[in-house]
């Protein structure tokens, strides 16, 4: 059975591989909810889509400033402690923020700053999250478990908003806020029964904790195929990302609907991308992926262009649905080719910069796209945005032939099962 699901079943077949999955499942499935309901709640507040730009900002600007040192301190020593601290700190201000939410005290100045708690303590989770990703399985298996990931989280993309918009129209956000507590603590829970080898990973002398950072920017940098990949996450995330962080703003103001809209164009979203993820676990190699990327990254451009053109909730979903199999493409295939071609000493290292692809450079696109959205109409820099995109992709289309981005065997590539 395992055999006829390809990666799939092999990396379930380890223990501390499926409970990990499992409980970062659960937690995931809370941030999404609260991703949407800070949102929300932040344009309930204001009325402002340069405020939910804002707002997201403010939760990914200590990621961008503290996730390559974290990345340093986790190459030192255990992930797996760095997670379960992160994860159960993040649920105690979750918790804070539900309190204060459902007893009337919030005000978008403390979103602004619980959104930034959420930051510090995430700068910590990613890294420490893809330093423990090749621990839990064989080097064979790392394509299956980098795809599983992502599919877990495209899952909670997909579940994530329905279950918001659950609590936005009955419970409310101080609800949401609550459930993502709980998830949190479950995931803290799961992290007691993983175990993995957590012997460091550093070589040679001790030496400062600037001076580990600097070499994570400077390997990142002076590996070529490295290089492009980080390039390629930057320009999708920055150009293509802010119209998922800004569809709060487009729903309520472009479109004049509701909750309800919102959870049926990101669930569309979510569902699409895990489609992809999960044929990218079974498939189980790296072969191929650099034209997958390729061209998931020219669907993305175009399906965000009609998106922003149309006012058809029907269209919306489908338009929604097409970009979620095209961006989970990109970011899957341009994680594993990261993943199988890193070598452990620095892997939390070169995550932590490249985590900021996640969620603080999208930041910065929602932030510049939402303002400009303030002074005209909100589709105009969102498809500006996507035409830049495109003429990105006819650049990486010719800097790809030229680099081997599909790793040898000699440095882990996956071979077909």
């Amino acid at each position: 059975m395992a055999s006829s699901l390809g990666g799939i079943g092999s990396a379930f077949s380890n223990r501390s591989c499926a409970i990990y999955l499992t409980g970062m499942f659960v937690s995931l499935n809370g941030s999404f909810v609260f991703t949407v309901a800070l949102g929300w709640l932040t344009w309930e507040l204001t009325n402002s889509a340069g405020l939910v730009g804002t707002i997201v900002f403010a939760e990914t600007m200590p990621n961008a400033i503290l996730a390559p040192f974290a990345g340093a301190i986790i190459d030192r020593g255990n992930p797996l402690l760095y997670q379960r601290l992160s994860q159960g700190a993040q649920g105690l201000v979750m918790a804070a923020l539900s309190v204060i939410t459902m007893t009337g005290q919030v005000t978008i100045e403390l979103l602004i700053l619980f959104a930034f708690l959420q930051g510090i303590f995430n700068a910590f989770a990613v890294p420490a999250h893809f330093a423990m990703m090749p621990k839990l399985v064989e080097r064979k298996d790392i394509s299956a478990i980098m795809a599983l990931q992502s599919a877990c989280a495209q899952s909670a993309r997909f579940l994530g908003p329905a279950i918001a918009g659950g609590f936005l129209v009955t419970l409310g956000a101080g609800a949401a806020f609550a459930f993502n507590a709980v998830t949190f603590f479950i995931y803290v829970l799961a992290l007691a029964f993983v175990r993995i080898d957590h012997t460091p990973a550093g070589r040679g002398k001790r030496r400062s904790l600037l001076a580990d950072t600097a070499e994570g920017f400077a390997y990142s940098w002076n590996q070529p195929s490295i290089r492009l990949l980080m390039i390629i996450a930057v320009c999708v995330a920055l150009l293509l990302r802010p119209v998922i962080d800004l569809m709060p703003a487009f729903v309520g103001d472009v479109l004049a609907q509701g909750p309800a809209t919102l959870a049926w164009f990101l669930s569309a979203t979510g569902g699409a991308a895990l489609v992809a993820s999960l044929w990218l676990a079974r498939r189980n190699n790296a072969i191929g992926l650099s034209r997958y990327m390729l061209a998931g990254f020219l669907v993305s451009g175009v399906a965000i262009i009609l998106f922003a053109l149309q006012s058809s909730l029907a269209v919306g979903v489908g338009l929604m649905f097409v970009f979620g199999i095209a961006n989970s493409t990109v970011n899957v295939s341009n994680q594993i080719l990261l993943q199988v071609g890193l070598e452990d000493h620095i892997r939390a290292r070169v995550m932590g910069i490249y985590s900021l692809t996640f969620r603080a450079v999208p930041a910065v696109g929602a932030l510049v796209v939402g303002s400009i959205g303030t002074i005209v109409s909100l589709p105009i820099p969102i498809i500006t945005a996507a035409v830049a995109g495109l003429v990105v992709w006819f650049w990486v289309l010719r800097a790809v032939t030229r680099h081997d981005l599909e790793v040898p065997p000699s440095r882990g590539q996956l071979e077909n099962p």
